[in-house]
């Protein structure tokens, strides 16, 4: 990721998904999952809702990620990221995060790319400003 635009990704938690809800809306597929964390991330949830891509991922229903920050969850075995309509219940996934690049901070890219474009009441907060350096990097 040295010459890359975005910032260094980072593991938010690895785990099951325990609750998987999707539903097709106007043509578009909506839906939330919740991972139950293992390894170094037992006891630990994370919620990830979407809208034909990942947009919100809330631990104790604190926002950790939004759009335009990329969210992934990738298929645990293989590494392979997963689209939402290949995600399965007892499915096991590690949901990373990696940080945009400035440019989709600014005011007018938010305006097309930010969080309120897809419907979720919260401001844009760089992800590296809600997650403390060196938490759940794996």
């Amino acid at each position: 990721f040295q010459k890359s635009i975005y910032g260094k990704p980072v593991k938010l938690l690895e785990g099951k998904i325990v609750d998987l809800q999707r539903n097709i809306i106007e043509g578009t597929l909506k839906g939330s999952l919740v991972v139950e964390g293992s390894g170094a991330y037992i006891g630990e949830y994370l919620s990830v809702f979407f809208h034909n891509e990942y947009l919100l991922v809330q631990k104790h229903n604190a926002t950790l990620v939004t759009v335009p920050d990329l969210i992934c969850v990738l298929d645990e075995e293989t590494g392979y990221p997963l689209s939402v309509e290949e995600l399965e219940n007892h499915g096991k996934v590690w949901v990373i995060a990696i940080p945009s690049p400035f440019l989709l901070q600014t005011a007018k890219m938010l305006d097309v790319v930010g969080p309120m474009q897809f419907g979720i009441a919260e401001r844009f907060i760089p992800m590296e400003e809600r997650i403390k350096p060196n938490d759940n990097e794996g």
